[in-house]
């Protein structure tokens, strides 16, 4: 029955994740799910699927179920492992899939992700690379429910089991990291958080953020809008960790890839020169 359930909730997306062009994601969006829409009402679809079931009970705004799904959240859930790098490309997936799971659309939002790409573009304008960062909480339903009496399946329709013995939805979160632009030429790399690009719904305080920016000086302690002078002294692929501390002693980790490929005479250069303009 868990399979059979898993079925009825993701068929849609997967039927239509068959158009999608993974090389046009050059666009300024989360094209993988642009390209596999055209024309199709994915929220209708899912919705009577799902007409049945009452959601009175989600603890979130953001019903994981509800969405297509062009990455799965549950791979970057705040801590690291070898399956949860992220790019800007894999950010901007999970960011859209958050986006569409939205329930109430009106009074408890996230702004979309065109917006928010809009806002690291400007900051690229100004010679500066954006940090990106989501931790949010979504709900999903129990692989178990229908095992569990909790909803069953009736046709291709969802339907509550009235009274219900126990909650069929379970919360999970996601936590994903990344600089906007995923490459430098130049071993001098002004990186920045913006405070409109750290995302959460979880209503927690920040204690500290802290990045190792992979350039062999460790952690740096960074604050919201204030940039972050990086010297790096070799070329390569870099792995960026992000560490945020929120004050009830828990801690979100993330790590991403970022591209620099400089010249050694580049590199005295401007680790030389550059800096110091900078920085005067």
């Amino acid at each position: 029955m868990k399979k059979a359930l898993f079925l009825l909730t993701s068929i849609l997306a997967f039927t239509h994740m068959g158009y999608a062009q993974l090389d046009s994601l050059t666009f300024e969006t989360d094209s993988v799910y642009v390209d596999s829409m055209p024309g199709i009402d994915f929220y209708n679809m899912s919705d009577s699927v799902l007409k049945h079931v009452s959601l009175d009970s989600l603890k979130s705004n953001y019903f994981l179920d509800r969405a297509l799904k062009t990455s799965d959240p549950s791979f970057y859930n705040g801590s690291l492992n070898d399956s949860n790098w992220v790019d800007h490309f894999s950010w901007r997936r999970l960011y859209g899939t958050m986006v569409r799971a939205m329930v109430d659309t009106l009074t408890d939002t996230i702004p979309q992700l065109d917006s928010l790409l809009a806002y690291a573009n400007n900051v690229e304008q100004t010679g500066k690379i954006a940090l990106m960062m989501m931790d949010m909480d979504y709900d999903q339903i129990r692989a178990d429910a229908v095992d569990e009496g909790l909803l069953e399946i009736r046709g291709a329709e969802l339907w509550d089991i009235n009274p219900r013995s126990d909650d069929p939805f379970e919360q999970k979160s996601v936590f994903a990291a990344s600089p906007s632009f995923f490459y430098s030429d130049t071993n001098v790399v002004e990186f920045v958080l913006p405070s409109t690009l750290f995302i959460s719904n979880r209503g927690k305080t920040i204690d500290y953020i802290q990045v190792n920016f992979d350039n062999g000086e460790g952690w740096n302690n960074i604050s919201f809008d204030v940039p972050e002078i990086i010297v790096y002294d070799t070329s390569g692929t870099k792995e960026i960790v992000y560490e945020v501390h929120y004050t009830d002693n828990t801690t979100r980790t993330g790590h991403s890839f970022f591209k620099v490929d400089i010249s050694p005479s580049l590199a005295c250069r401007h680790k030389c020169s550059e800096v110091t303009r900078r920085l005067t």
